[in-house]
């Protein structure tokens, strides 16, 4: 059993009082099966992770959702996995699912149960971007996706620089990145509690 499975274990087992019916048991562990599944599926050819956070209902991460098809749909298939990562404790399955299908993101998604994720990259706000080269761990980009705002609820007429789409390519053709942390502008994470 892996560290998601004792964690999600772990989360039923105080969810339920520590009663844990078969079916509820069952059907938590065939979600995370199917759900690990899709994100191995690409781990293999992929050699870097792009992580972004991403809250359900954040106005600037939902504006974001056509920029970040069109750099899944130009990057993934040039070694970049993406995965959309939900920090918040209000996020759940089902409304991870629904913002999914609703802005027709077209990489994985996972709730990030217990903020390993956030943790261990040091998130603080959604959307919020690290690309992360898979055989250092070294995180190559930091921050904003671009320039769209520059702070909470106010954003520019004129998108004039594109950090992320700049580090992917940087990246992509063997180059460092220029920029490689800047500051990203969007909602506080709320941890989950433990």
């Amino acid at each position: 059993m892996d560290k998601l499975q004792k964690t999600l274990l772990q989360s039923l087992r105080e969810a339920t009082g520590g009663i844990l019916p078969l079916s509820l048991l069952v059907l938590a562990f065939s979600i995370l099966l199917n759900f690990d599944n899709k994100l191995s599926a690409g781990e293999t050819k992929a050699d870097f992770t792009v992580y972004i956070f991403l809250t359900e209902d954040c106005k600037i991460c939902q504006s974001y959702t056509p920029a970040l098809r069109e750099l899944h749909q130009t990057y993934a298939k040039d070694g970049f996995e993406f995965i959309g990562v939900f920090p918040n404790a209000s996020s759940s399955q089902e409304s991870m699912l629904s913002f999914q299908k609703t802005y027709a993101l077209p990489f994985p998604a996972k709730l990030d149960i217990g903020n390993k994720i956030s943790q261990s990259l040091g998130a603080r706000l959604t959307p919020e971007v690290f690309v992360v080269d898979k055989a250092s761990n070294k995180i190559l980009y930091q921050g904003r996706i671009d320039n769209a705002f520059f702070k909470l609820g106010q954003r520019r007429s004129v998108i004039t620089t594109h950090e992320l789409q700049d580090a992917l390519a940087a990246i992509k053709s063997g180059k460092p990145v220029a920029v490689a942390k800047t500051e990203a502008v969007g909602c506080f994470i709320t941890p989950r509690k433990p």
